[in-house]
């Protein structure tokens, strides 16, 4: 994956000089800089939890670049050929980083050593998924805490880089069907509050 990280990296930078607007080239230079801190996490991450960040802002920093190339392709600010090239290489690096294992084999280890501890007692056992759905819900009571009264859209917007709107739904759904938040309407929109005794 080094290969054609670098690749794509050589190809942003070919493609900067191609362009003669300097805000553009600043854009460029702070889009290829997230996509090689990205690629830092991903290839050497402290966890389990940074390696999946980096695939994350990788794949999302590799998309808004693209993105940023095919609107100066549009507006014809920066020859066709350079730009297909560069769109080819960032292509080739998402490919190799969805199908190649991205995390590193220590990490692996680490993760299964974790998992691969036994806990007798069957009422301190919570499934992946038990855990998974927890961590969410406490923090969307937390943002609920904080403010007082949140509207569906603000916890959404509070989330919207973690949870699709679908999910938070379902989570504020699951909260106030174990009563820990109520939902009021206020001014015609539902609010959501914590449900005080």
């Amino acid at each position: 994956m080094r290969k054609e990280f670098f690749s794509a990296l050589h190809a942003l930078v070919g493609l900067s000089f191609a362009l003669q607007d300097q805000y553009l080239v600043s854009k460029l230079k702070t889009k290829s800089e997230q996509i090689l801190f990205a690629f830092l996490d991903l290839v050497h991450p402290t966890d389990v939890a940074q390696s999946r960040k980096g695939t994350v802002e990788l794949t999302r920093s590799l998309t808004e670049v693209t993105e940023l190339i095919d609107l100066m392709v549009h507006l014809k600010l920066v020859p066709l050929s350079p730009a297909l090239d560069t769109k080819k290489h960032l292509m080739a690096l998402e490919l190799k980083m969805l199908n190649s294992n991205s995390q590193p084999a220590n990490v692996e280890k680490i993760s299964f050593k974790k998992e691969s501890v036994v806990n007798t007692s069957p009422a301190k056992t919570k499934s992946k998924a038990e855990k998974n759905d927890a961590e969410p819900e406490e923090r969307i009571l937390g943002l609920i805490r904080q403010r007082g009264k949140c509207q569906t859209r603000e916890i959404i917007y509070a989330f919207k880089n973690e949870f699709s709107p679908r999910t938070i739904q379902r989570y504020l759904q699951q909260l106030m069907q174990s009563g820990k938040v109520i939902k009021e309407l206020e001014e015609g929109y539902p609010k959501y509050s914590i449900k005080t005794i």
